[in-house]
């Protein structure tokens, strides 16, 4: 009897280059990009996402790297939203604030229209407990545009999450944003890190 066919092997592109990638089969992590979907502040797909890709400046991507085995040691895993962000991503979602009557949210500083997130200095991400499939709770949602999502305006459980999330992104070298628990910025000179609009492909 003949042996069956072989599958090919998926095809998957290559990371573009000044970007590396963080192979979302690693243990204590997980890669749910929301702005590939429609669960978002948005309610659609951004320009440009088409696949579950976690891209970064190499720095950063290291860096990323040394906070999920931290936090594995702690019985954590990385929930990341969002990490590179092709360009056109970025004036899709300004052109969405300023035509749906949210311009405060870029004058609050929750959008901007040069991104750090188009260079690959930036990530977004919670925390989930090892064993478990959902993010555990920050006291609101990611994509939150108000003075909730500030990193000191939560309680109890929900704080002490956020600032676990908080020391073990810095512990790591990350800058993190005070309006928004789930950001976090990688300190390297712009003039190092251009801004891309290459999509992220499967």
């Amino acid at each position: 009897m003949a042996d069956p066919p072989v599958a090919a092997p998926a095809r998957v592109s290559p990371v573009p280059e000044g970007l590396r990638e963080l192979d979302a089969r690693l243990e204590g992590l997980r890669v749910d990009l929301r702005y590939a979907g429609p669960d978002n502040f948005s309610g659609a797909p951004a320009p440009g996402y088409h696949a579950q890709r976690l891209w970064l400046h190499p720095q950063a991507a290291a860096a990323l790297d040394e906070a999920r085995r931290a936090a594995l040691a702690e019985g954590y895993g990385l929930w990341i939203f969002d990490a590179y962000r092709p360009q056109r991503a970025t004036e899709y979602f300004v052109e969405y604030a300023r035509t749906r009557g949210h311009a405060h949210w870029l004058s609050e500083g929750y959008l901007s229209p040069r991104s750090t997130h188009g260079r690959g200095l930036a990530v977004d991400l919670g925390l989930f407990r090892l064993g478990e499939d959902v993010p555990v709770d920050m006291g609101c949602p990611f994509d939150t545009f108000s003075s909730e999502a500030h990193t000191q305006n939560a309680r109890g459980e929900a704080l002490a999450q956020r600032h676990r999330l908080r020391r073990l992104m810095r512990d790591a070298g990350f800058t993190p944003y005070a309006k928004e628990w789930w950001h976090f910025g990688w300190p390297l000179d712009p003039s190092e890190a251009p801004v891309l609009d290459l999509p992220i492909v499967p």
